[in-house]
């Protein structure tokens, strides 16, 4: 009895604890509607929305994510609130810790507009966005002319095939295979690593090598969510790391995000340098749509991409198409005391990539891809 008397209070004095933490407060930076958005049991939507003013202060109930404002069915990046706007969710980019040290700079934000649907075709697609920041391999898959590239770095995206109403839809048809699937968001109330990894800002410090980002991973990551936990996972995060970073963390754990900047490449580690969650690169309007065609129709045009990724220095990891070489397809595989590194190589491709432990480097040459698989 005496042991049950003792685990209560245990239990009440961890909740206490949990729940006495007070809210992020965030500031609203220009003039925003909320939206309230419920769904009534005829499958109709009940809408309420709220303006609020530049310099008001919001409270986040700890959960950010890619929503829909269901009068327009535009996707946008959403913070939800709490306290006095409880349920009710607002645009990510429309607001800022109050308390953070600096903001992001133009080197790293990008205002990205509503992703778009298609009237004729349940298919979202970003809006007209002039540059992104996706995973740097998908230079490698959009650089090799065949979208089954893709499917070497993220195998288990295939699952997305199915069959409807006796009709087969492959996994490129859909929609969460399109760039969207890898692009990373900085905003300064909040981060989007690929399509699933979601997290809220606490303070924003720059540093000389780029940034130091205090955040809370979101509640409403899709490890939260109760539908084919095991085969979504995957596909919905576009980096070779992940895995590692959620057995170490769960929603809701405060961490520090370290972001390298070196040009257009960035380095995005975890809580120092031993866990690299990915590296991206920013890439400009062409290098979007030539990749969603790519996807979409197998076909592309490399020759619109005059401007690929750039270091800080000015140099390129890539070679135009027309100094493409070509090489003898290879493959081997070499062992070390730490890792198995597997080699392969692929004509038509013009460059190499190397992933070590998930980093992707490109570089000048014969494409030469080294798989660098930690051992146990």
């Amino acid at each position: 009895m005496k042991k049950t008397v003792i685990l209560v209070i245990v239990s009440i004095l961890m909740n206490v604890v949990l729940f006495a933490e007070e809210p992020l407060a965030y500031k609203v930076t220009e003039t925003s509607e909320a939206y309230n958005q419920i769904l009534k049991g005829n499958g109709k939507w009940d809408i309420t929305v709220k303006t609020l003013n530049k310099g008001d202060i919001v409270y986040s109930n700890g959960k950010v994510k890619s929503d829909f404002i269901r009068s327009t069915w535009d996707q946008v990046f959403m913070m939800f609130l709490a306290e006095a706007y409880d349920g009710y969710g607002i645009q990510v980019k429309n607001i800022s810790p109050v308390n953070t040290e600096n903001v992001f700079g133009k080197e790293i934000f990008i205002d990205y507009p509503p992703d778009r649907s298609f009237e004729d075709e349940h298919y979202y697609s970003p809006g007209d966005v002039k540059e992104m920041w996706v995973p740097a391999y998908y230079c490698y898959v959009l650089k090799s002319e065949d979208r089954e590239t893709l499917l070497k770095f993220n195998s288990t995206i295939k699952i997305l095939s199915q069959t409807m109403g006796g009709t087969i839809v492959y996994w490129y048809e859909d929609d969460r295979s399109d760039i969207r699937n890898g692009r990373c968001i900085f905003y300064n109330a909040a981060i989007k690593i690929g399509e699933g990894t979601n997290f809220l800002v606490k303070n924003i410090k720059k540093t000389e090598y780029g940034y130091a980002v205090n955040c809370i991973e979101s509640a409403s990551d899709y490890r939260e969510s109760d539908f084919r936990y095991d085969e979504y996972l995957t596909y919905f995060e576009a980096f070779q790391d992940t895995s590692e970073f959620y057995n170490k963390y769960n929603p809701g754990d405060e961490m520090t995000l370290y972001l390298y900047l070196d040009g257009d490449y960035m380095d995005i580690y975890v809580d120092g340098k031993d866990l690299h969650l990915g590296t991206i690169v920013k890439v400009k309007k062409e290098f979007i749509e030539e990749y969603q065609s790519l996807i979409r129709n197998n076909t592309c045009n490399l020759s619109r991409i005059t401007s690929w990724p750039k270091r800080a220095d000015g140099s390129m990891d890539y070679q135009s198409p027309a100094l493409a070489t070509d090489f003898n397809n290879t493959e081997e595989t070499e062992n070390t005391n730490n890792s198995t590194i597997e080699k392969s190589t692929k004509k038509g491709s013009g460059f190499k990539i190397i992933l070590i432990a998930g980093i992707a480097v490109l570089l000048g040459g014969g494409a030469t891809v080294f798989l660098i698989k930690r051992k146990a």
